[in-house]
């Protein structure tokens, strides 16, 4: 069975039987603290979803509807994120290329020191390029995505490049 999530429109999958349902996802423009995240990880945790993760979404600048991919985080990533911040729950996370600071000009023992290291910035655990494909791609492509390429999730976008809905393979085809 093929898990199709959609965001906010129904796309049809030919061919094999699928699922409709709504994916948990982080949204740029809410408020999202250390506590507002775990407990959306607890509810992904509960629904069982504990091996897939959370599409990270901004609001498009052309259309206030349309919903942009910034990245995708994995439970497992967001978990241990929200386990090192465990102590300060209202305290606001970011995520994104937009809250990433790292220099040029930084030498290699600086990075390793860890001093300037924002633990609320969580972009560092964060797919920055996930797979993404146009609605109207063949299945087959799909279909190869998962097999060939052993692909966890898939991000499956309008012609507008506008994030429609998240596709995740059965547990058959997970590596």
């Amino acid at each position: 069975m093929w898990y199709v999530h959609n965001f906010d429109t129904i796309v049809p999958v030919l061919m094999m039987e699928q699922t409709d349902r709504d994916v948990e996802t982080i949204q740029l423009g809410r408020s999202n603290t250390v506590e507002s995240l775990r407990d959306q990880l607890q509810n992904g945790l509960a629904s069982g979803n504990d091996d897939v993760g959370f599409p990270i979404l901004r609001t498009d600048e052309n259309d206030s509807d349309g919903l942009r991919m910034v990245g995708y985080i994995g439970a497992n990533e967001l978990e241990h994120a929200l386990s090192i911040v465990a102590d300060t729950p209202e305290e606001q996370v970011s995520f994104g290329p937009a809250s990433m600071h790292l220099s040029m000009a930084s030498s290699v023992s600086s990075l390793l020191d860890g001093q300037d290291k924002d633990h609320y910035d969580f972009s560092i655990y964060m797919d920055q390029a996930p797979l993404t494909i146009q609605s109207n791609s063949p299945l087959e492509m799909v279909h190869q995505f998962f097999t060939k390429l052993g692909a966890r999730y898939i991000v499956i976008t309008d012609t507008e490049g506008l994030c429609t809905c998240f596709c995740s393979p059965p547990s058959a085809y997970l590596f």
